[in-house]
């Protein structure tokens, strides 16, 4: 997604919450003086037409929000001047160090944390050595007090709408005299919640279940860092000390900059990147270097190893890394280990190190990634270790070694490091300008895709609302949370987040929300057609890689489960016979366990055939309910019986519910909202139960045989075991 469109539809977000009074920021006075009114005007115009804002120009121009964005903008202009730059930067440091004062000073007090904070100690202990353990408590602090600032909107959104701009100003103008006052520790203060505004989105999401935008990428949140590293009027020594002091933050790569520079720069920043990193290496402990190597992503864990190993003296070396990869963990040591080759492959090394670094491979377990490492340094240095690693070879890949490819697959993890720095310079450079958001506001209202360039797969152009969703549930009236999403679908009517997140609330399945849902799901189905329309061969990019795609995909899928519940089964199947080209293996099974659904109620077995053949359900429960339905009915008793006991792993009380032996417990929903994973279970069970009671119990003797099923499943759930026969691969 278009960063500046993502921004600005918080910034819209900001603006509708504020009028509510669920959000505020202070006004920035003092900020207005440096805007040009015109366009100011221009901006705020295009964002109430954009976005339907019922909001008067004059009151979005003196919004902090706004205000702080349009500022924010201007730190990246080409044609605003140096001395305003500054004076803009100012105010916005000042306002954004008291916003996060005010979030550390309202954070529930330590001892009163949630349970994430003895999932980081345990983190954090086990990589530091005793004698640093009582320092690593108050970096576990520091990181719980990063992730419970972005817990909360008003502290989260000046982040997001313009901290990434005012650090990396700061970073690529200020000189070594200033960085040695305050602004270096208000910087160590601010850098790691922009280096974490790209991950905490999946952090919030899988550990309180709370929704995020999703603003920053992977590159832009590196902007400061890379800002800094080509700042000449700082040395060497202030970087590498700069990035040392956020070396335990774990919600950011704080690699990525220098590791990909020292990849992809020009010369002179090549080798400035590579002396940071090499500084790092030598001044940093081990245990440090853990922490660090396990919080990067594996391309920066990777390259940081291999430019480590190329720029020294290898004897000098393999101790402190034998000790540095036994921080890491097991998986990604194997394929650092593939690094630490490559560079020994790329450089000619003393041979006796050499042997001994071959022979701590040849002490590993022998995976592909050691067997790769091992062989080809045998083959180059001319070790007698050869012999065994060829053998091992063929054991595991039954070919004769390529060295070429081997060679080209020990850089598989950290070889497009190149290509990254080449993004993300190219990023840096074209921010989107003032007038280019001016210009995107004017087509926003209307819904449309965007192509992604190396694959040719599409996203839907809407960015999810979560912010105001979020700000609507957070008033704990759940009446009003119902009443006021109902009036966001219908103002935002191509943002499906909104339907998706009422189905999910209600308890109550009233007219209203019955016809709300026909309403969006035909509007996305002919956002859908729209695009076969134009190229039938079209496809979305995996909504694991977008929340507009995610949510597009739901509104589906929850239209085609309304079809269902009316019998409209053959209006249901058009539906999904529609949308099954365009979406890929790892997002069509909702779907596709719909259509074995719709198929087995049409009586339509040959298509239930051929769709199983053709398909992979993946063993969701929707599907494997359809395939116990079928093999029950052929009289494949065995099959269907362990088919069921697959459900039952995941639904522990289906068949209960399915003979309506348990009752149903609003408390299991409740439970189920805060986490509870039993509760979860309980409520998946009942609604899995509820779309099956009538296929199976129309069954010629299904209720009793359902019973002798749940006698077995407890049987064996008593002794903690499944089949050792237990395979679905033939289903």
């Amino acid at each position: 997604m278009d960063r500046e469109t993502a921004k600005v539809t918080l910034l819209a977000e900001a603006l509708e919450m504020s009028r509510n009074s669920y959000v505020e920021h202070r006004t920035l006075e003092g900020l207005e003086s440096f805007f040009d009114r015109s366009t100011a005007i221009e901006l705020a115009k295009g964002l109430k037409d954009g976005f339907s804002l019922e909001i008067p120009l004059e009151v979005i121009m003196s919004n902090g929000f706004f205000r702080g964005y349009l500022a924010g903008l201007m730190l990246s202009d080409k044609t605003t001047s140096h001395v305003v730059k500054e004076q803009i930067a100012k105010i916005l440091l000042e306002d954004l160090l008291r916003t996060m004062n005010e979030a550390e000073e309202t954070s529930p007090r330590q001892e009163e944390s949630f349970q994430s904070e003895g999932d980081l100690k345990k983190r954090f202990f086990s990589l530091f050595e005793e004698k640093d353990r009582e320092e690593s408590g108050g970096l576990v602090r520091e990181n719980l007090s990063l992730f419970r600032h972005f817990m909360n909107s008003k502290h989260f959104i000046p982040i997001y709408l313009w901290g990434n701009e005012l650090t990396t100003f700061i970073c690529e103008s200020l000189d070594s005299e200033q960085f040695e006052g305050s602004l270096r520790e208000d910087l160590r203060k601010i850098v790691p919640f922009v280096l974490a505004s790209y991950s905490m989105p999946d952090t919030m999401g899988s550990s309180v279940g709370l929704r995020l935008p999703s603003i920053e990428s992977y590159l832009s949140s590196q902007f400061p860092i890379l800002a800094m590293i080509r700042n000449r009027k700082l040395n060497p020594d202030q970087v590498t000390e700069f990035i040392k002091s956020l070396s335990h933050i774990i919600f950011g790569d704080i690699l990525l900059a220098p590791v990909s520079m020292a990849a992809g720069g020009k010369t002179e920043e090549k080798a400035r990147a590579k002396l940071i990193i090499n500084k790092m290496f030598a001044s940093m402990s081990d245990s440090e270097l853990g922490i660090m190597l396990n919080s990067s992503g594996y391309e920066s864990r990777d390259g940081f190893l291999y430019e480590v190993v190329v720029c020294n003296d290898f004897s000098k070396l393999f101790d402190r890394l034998k000790n540095i990869l036994k921080g890491i963990e097991k998986k990604a040591s194997l394929f650092s280990n593939m690094a630490i080759a490559s560079a020994l492959l790329d450089k000619d090394e003393a041979i006796d190190y050499v042997v001994e670094y071959v022979a701590y491979l040849k002490a590993l377990e022998p995976t592909i990634a050691v067997v790769r490492s091992g062989l080809l340094l045998c083959m180059k240095y001319d070790l007698e270790d050869e012999e065994f690693f060829r053998k091992k070879f063929f054991e595991i890949t039954d070919e004769k070694p390529d060295p070429p490819l081997i060679r080209s697959l020990l850089r598989d993890s950290f070889g497009d490091l190149d290509v990254i720095y080449e993004h993300m310079a190219d990023e840096y450079s074209y921010r989107t300008a003032i007038d280019g958001v001016i210009s995107n506001l004017k087509s926003i209202k209307e819904p449309n895709f965007i192509s992604f360039e190396k694959t040719g797969s599409l996203e839907y152009s809407r960015v999810p609302m979560y912010t105001l969703i979020n700000s609507a549930i957070s008033q704990n009236d759940i009446d009003h949370a119902f009443d006021t999403l109902v009036a966001y679908c219908k103002k935002y009517r191509f943002n499906f987040e909104f339907m998706n997140t009422l189905l999910f609330l209600s308890t109550r399945e009233t007219d209203e929300l019955k016809k709300l849902l026909r309403v969006e799901g035909e509007l996305a189905l002919k956002v859908l057609h729209d695009i076969v329309e134009k190229d039938r061969w079209a496809s979305l990019i995996e909504v694991e890689q977008s929340p507009s795609n995610t949510e597009l995909l739901q509104v589906i899928e929850h239209y085609v489960d309304s079809l269902i519940d009316r019998k409209d089964y053959r209006e249901a199947l058009r539906v999904i016979e529609e949308v099954f080209p365009l979406v890929g293996p790892d997002d069509y099974g909702y779907l596709l366990a719909s259509k074995l659904l719709v198929c087995w109620r049409l009586n339509m077995f040959d298509e239930l055939a051929k769709t199983m053949e053709s398909k992979n359900h993946s063993g969701h429960p929707k599907a494997l309910a359809v395939l116990a339905l079928k093999n029950y009915a052929y009289r494949e008793l065995d099959r269907a019986e362990q088919i069921l006991l697959k459900i039952l792993h995941q639904c522990p009380d289906f068949i209960k519910y399915l003979l309506e032996e348990e009752e149903n417990d609003k408390k299991d929903f409740e439970k189920a909202e805060r986490g509870n994973l039993r509760s979860q279970k309980r409520v998946d069970s009942l609604t899995l139960a509820e779309e099956f009671r009538g296929d199976w119990l129309n069954l010629r003797g299904g209720k009793e045989w359902l019973k002798r099923v749940q006698k077995v499943f407890d049987e064996l759930r008593d002794g903690s075991n499944l089949p050792e026969n237990f395979d679905s691969s033939s289903w």
